[in-house]
């Protein structure tokens, strides 16, 4: 990230400390902190996010969907106190509206599409759900677990939604 770094090249932020940042990648074998402001200037504004489906949830649930997986996004969008309606398992105007208002409450891009950005922020808010946490000790809780590979139809989703939702 000097003067001579002229490739781009993937770092995991491990944790926050203050204004720096632990990075791993960035010295082979070592994990470094780095101001955060540095991070700032060198980003490319890219990311690789791992998470977790817990649910068996569509990738993009939108107005007009029924099912299941409705019926847990306005269950969990309700435990939040955003969704005030019954649950029903339909997307309609009381669930778009709580969608828009969850995404705006959390700095995501509110176009009512509770796609894998959202979804993702709703894992994080539900205490159920054992995520792994960033902390300025560097402790975090998770419980080991198998990533499933993504299907075709689901690869095909994420990137028809653009990065929304």
């Amino acid at each position: 990230m000097g003067p001579s770094d002229s490739e781009p090249r993937w770092l995991a932020i491990t944790g926050f400390s203050g204004d720096r940042a632990r990075v791993v990648g960035l010295i082979s074998g070592r994990v470094v902190t780095v101001p955060t402001a540095e991070l700032t200037e060198h980003w490319l504004e890219t990311g690789i996010i791992v998470w977790e489906r817990f649910d068996r949830v569509p990738q993009l649930l939108k107005m007009g969907e029924e099912g299941r997986g409705v019926l847990w996004l306005q269950r969990a969008l309700a435990e939040l106190h955003f969704f005030d309606g019954r649950p029903n398992g339909i997307f309609d105007g009381n669930t778009l509206a709580a969608v828009t208002r969850f995404q705006r409450e959390r700095g995501l891009v509110s176009d009512g599409i509770a796609g894998p950005l959202t979804q993702i922020a709703l894992y994080g808010q539900l205490d159920r759900y054992p995520i792994p946490r960033l902390s300025s000790n560097g402790s975090f809780r998770a419980r080991p677990t198998s990533f499933p590979t993504p299907t075709d139809s689901e690869r095909g989703a994420a990137s028809r939604s653009g990065g929304r939702g």
